[in-house]
């Protein structure tokens, strides 16, 4: 490194000056000299050196010289480089200078998947452009239709549970999937003896497995692979299991050939 402007004096051993450097002579005195350059360092937010510049001509502005730095979003937040602190200007001294980004708070959207046609959702509050800020709580109400069953409810593959009021509860913390699986039992509410009715079950999301058709009453109707057949006037429930134990149930009059009931 460089200097100019030398003087000799004595000086106690521990003394340090920013942009002078102290150098022992043979005879024990100290000769105080001016930095002709200085050391800058760069370092990015969290302290790791970026860039070092060991002979920054005195009194001019460094530059940095390095690719722009870059602080990784978190689930929260995401940053963009906004300069240096403390602000470039003439060095005098070694100095270093850390890097400042703005942040912006991000946001993320609730993905609801169920079957529309058999099940009702509302989310509250409603997504304010689509998506919710990082942290927000939304309220999910399920509604079952009509012979139809609900099976559970994920949130990114965890199951969530009902709060007292039947509703769930969700904080978003990232992009956020809720699947409302349901079960629907499709078919006449109503057979003559004698004939035959055809029902169908269906899952929302589809699952592989067999399932288990009975009929409450066998002694007025009898059900085989959702197939029901009338043998006395009066009311059986037809059941469907699926292999995880979830089942779904509707009423069925059976009634006379003559369409009139007991």
């Amino acid at each position: 490194m460089l200097f100019r402007s030398t003087f000799d004096c004595e000086i106690p051993q521990s003394f340090v000056a920013a942009s002078l450097a102290a150098l022992e002579m043979p005879d024990g005195t100290w000769r105080i000299v001016q930095k002709e350059t200085v050391a800058v360092t760069w370092v990015n937010w969290d302290g790791t050196v970026l860039e070092t510049d060991e002979n920054v001509p005195y009194g001019e502005v460094p530059s940095y010289d390095g690719d722009t730095p870059v602080r990784p979003a978190t689930e929260q937040y995401t940053y963009t480089f906004s300069g240096w602190k403390p602000i470039p200007l003439k060095v005098v001294k070694d100095a270093t200078f850390t890097a400042q980004y703005d942040r912006e708070e991000n946001t993320y959207e609730v993905t609801l998947l169920y079957d529309s046609a058999n099940v009702s959702v509302t989310i509250s509050p409603e997504a304010d452009g689509g998506k919710y800020a990082y942290g927000a709580e939304v309220t999910i109400a399920v509604e079952a239709g009509e012979n139809t069953t609900l099976r559970g409810i994920t949130a990114n593959g965890e199951e969530m549970k009902a709060g007292e009021d039947g509703t769930y509860l969700a904080e978003v913390t990232g992009s956020l999937e809720v699947i409302i699986s349901s079960m629907v039992l499709e078919g006449d509410d109503r057979v003559i003896c004698g004939e035959t009715a055809e029902y169908t079950a269906s899952c929302f999301p589809e699952t592989e497995g067999s399932v288990t058709w009975t009929s409450s009453d066998t002694e007025k109707a009898v059900i085989l692979d959702g197939v029901l057949t009338g043998i006395r006037a009066g009311l059986t429930w037809v059941t469907c299991e699926a292999a995880d134990g979830t089942s779904v149930s509707r009423a069925v009059q059976v009634l006379y050939k003559d369409v009139t009931s007991t």
